[in-house]
């Protein structure tokens, strides 16, 4: 249950990046990119995290 937590805060930071950039005025797929980079990167992250625990 923790991993689906941690993957749905992943998702709701990502569109959160790329929201407040979107407000600031940069285009659209600028904003999707690194929204979308920023998820990919945490995703990496907490499943980097998640394998060290369970070794």
């Amino acid at each position: 249950m923790k991993n689906v937590l941690q993957i749905l805060g992943v998702f709701f930071v990502g569109a959160l990046i790329g929201f407040i950039l979107l407000s600031f005025g940069l285009s659209v797929d600028i904003s999707m990119m690194t929204g979308t980079v920023v998820i990919l990167v945490l995703a990496y992250l907490v499943t980097k995290q998640n394998n060290k625990e369970r070794k």
